[in-house]
């Protein structure tokens, strides 16, 4: 009667190390399905680029309002074409976007307006040479 109860306590104990071993390889499987996102996420080949800082390629002006008047910012071209930019608040700092239509690689005159929402001064900028990617800035004096 040994032998049955040996064999018997036998497959108790394959039994529990079969369960135990069933137990690390199912943890050990969450723990490498968990990983393997983290694993493939790599960026891959390094670009050369990514070292550089990002230029910012847009043509703007900033307007510096130090009078108590809001004023409409206009960009005029060498063609005497009106571009309405938008308002400059009084006492405020505001920046525009210059269409790239009006800024391109060759020479760009551009002259920039100034008009009150209300009263009747209208005062002009000189006329200023613009590149692409220049952050033009104009300040409108309290007179």
């Amino acid at each position: 009667m040994s032998a049955p109860r040996h064999q018997a306590a036998m497959r108790g104990r394959r039994s529990a190390r079969t369960r135990a071993i069933r137990t690390v390889m199912g943890a050990a499987a969450l723990i490498i399905m968990a990983l393997t996102p983290v694993a493939c996420a790599h960026p891959g080949t390094p670009n050369p680029e990514d070292n550089q800082p990002q230029i910012d390629a847009r043509t703007r002006v900033r307007v510096v309002n130090q009078s108590f008047q809001d004023m409409t910012i206009y960009v005029v071209t060498e063609q005497g074409q009106n571009l309405r930019l938008g308002m400059a608040s009084g006492t405020a700092t505001a920046t525009f976007d210059i269409p790239a239509s009006l800024v391109n690689a060759s020479i760009n005159i551009l002259q920039f307006l100034a008009v009150p929402i209300a009263g009747n001064r209208s005062p002009f900028t000189q006329r200023l040479t613009v590149y692409p990617g220049d952050l033009v800035q104009l300040t409108i004096t309290q007179y």
